[in-house]
This record gives structure tokens, sequence and C-alpha cells, in this order.
């Protein structure tokens, strides 16, 4: 009897596209404002071009977010406010996003989960929990579990949108392409306004 294969290697191209959506999740979840709906797309599209399932993408996708959140909650924890401060120089919305992630982590953490599903503020309280120097090892596992829920959600809305539409297959990589243009155009015009 042949044994199931859980994991296939991929190779040329489509490994350097999994490369670059993994790290561009990386970096959302440790804080740079990059589309996310956006690397979904790629996700989804990468994982159809390679013969793979939405459930593989999801695992994909919610590791490189769990690995950018390990990474800031230890770059906090190590740093502390240092790197906060360094941060509002480069992003002069930061106080705003501390502010309402604090709010939440405050009323208790399981409402500082509901901010992964709503919005911005999800990264910034690992930023948070790290500066705080407590033990959160128990509770953080909470929010990596989270995390990977959030991957599982996107991945099967994209890939179920493609399987009932599947013309849209032909325009993730390029509506993923204008979202991230768009967002990251925003994001850059917002900060030259207020220079």
């Amino acid at each position: 009897m042949k044994s199931k294969v859980y994991f296939r290697p991929l190779t040329g191209t489509a490994w350097w596209g999994w490369f670059l959506t993994g790290a561009g999740f990386f970096l959302v979840a440790a804080g740079v404002p990059v589309s996310s709906l956006a690397l979904f797309a790629f996700a989804v599209r990468l994982s159809q071009d390679a013969g793979l399932t939405w459930q593989e993408a999801a695992a994909f996708t919610g590791s490189a977010t769990v690995a950018g959140h390990v990474v800031s909650y230890y770059v906090f924890r190590w740093i502390g406010q240092r790197a906060s401060n360094f941060l509002e120089k480069l992003w002069p919305d930061l106080p705003l996003l501390i502010w309402k992630a604090q709010r939440y982590l405050q009323r208790g953490w399981p409402l500082a989960l509901v901010l992964r599903w709503v919005g911005t503020g999800y990264t910034q309280v690992f930023w948070l929990m790290g500066m705080s120097r407590r033990p959160w090892y128990p509770v953080i596992c909470v929010f990596f579990a989270n995390d990977y829920a959030w991957a599982a959600f996107w991945c099967a809305a994209v890939a179920y949108a493609v399987a009932r539409v599947p013309v849209l297959q032909n325009y993730l990589l390029l509506g993923g392409l204008l979202l991230l243009m768009v967002s990251t155009g925003a994001i850059l015009l917002t900060r030259a306004r207020r220079a």
C-alpha cells in the first residue's frame, strides 16, 4: 500500500513564488503594512499551479505568519520600548495602533484575538506582550492557533471563490499585484502628506 505524500518539493520558479509569498506573510506579521488579501491571492494561485490543496497553502501561510509574530514578540522582548520609538518615526500612525492593541489586551487576551479578524492592531499585541516581559507562553500559543485559523479561512475563501467562478484563477496574480501596488501606494502617499 502506497503511503500518502505530505510534502511535495517545489522546484524552479514555483519555489521563488512561495518564498516571496512567505516573506510577505512574515513581513505583514512583523508589522509591515502590506495587503494580506493580495498575499492570499498569490498563495492560492501558487497552490493551484503546483497542484496543492488550499489546506497546504493555509499551512504554509499560517506558518509564515506565526514566524513573523514569533520574531516580533522576541525582538520587542529583547529591545523593548526602543524598538517602538524607532518605528514611530517611520510610521506616524503607530501610536494609535499600539493604543488600540493595548486597549484590547487590557480587556483580556481573548478579546485581543478579535484583532486578527477585524483589521489592524494584531501585530502590535505581540509587540506589547514582548515589551511587558511577562510569561505569555500558554496564551501566545492560542494566538498562534488563531493565525492558522485566519490563514485557513482566507485560503478556503479564495479557493472557494475560484471554484465557483473559475475565470478568477486567471486574475488572482494580476489582482494580487494591483491590490499590493494600491495599498503600498496609499501608505507612501499618506506618509508623504504627513512629512
